[in-house]
This record gives C-alpha cells, structure tokens and sequence, in this order.
C-alpha cells in the first residue's frame, strides 16, 4: 500500500495535508488530516478537516528559552 498527500490548507506557519491510504490498485482504503509545521514536523493526526482546522486556528508554538547571551 502507499500513502498520497494534498496539501489542502494551511496558516500561520502550518499546514494541514490530506492523507489517503492507496490500495495497489489505486484505490482510497482510508483517509486522515496531518498538521506539519513549517520545518515538516508532524503536530498532529486528525479525523475530519475541521478538527485539523480547529487545531490550526488555536496552535501557540511554545515560547523559545531564553539564550542568555549578552
């Protein structure tokens, strides 16, 4: 089995992909939503585009620490 992505939205920095599982024949056993941000790392796996969406609009990247450097 493979695995196709479309990106189909995004903001802020982040993305959300749409994942569909592909039989040999090419044909859709399941679908999910994965939200990356913009280094490619997965944030998280969702159901439906909403909730991927829903993530997307209340994300806060955690704050960087402080370098301290002077």
């Amino acid at each position: 089995m493979t695995a196709r992505r479309v990106c189909v939205g995004g903001k802020n920095g982040l993305s959300i992909e749409r994942v569909e599982k592909l039989t040999t024949e090419g044909k859709v056993v399941s679908v999910w939503f994965e939200v990356l941000d913009s280094d490619g790392n997965l944030l998280g796996t969702f159901d439906t585009i909403a909730e991927a969406s829903d993530f997307v609009d209340n994300y806060q990247q955690a704050p960087r620490p402080p370098s301290f450097r002077m």
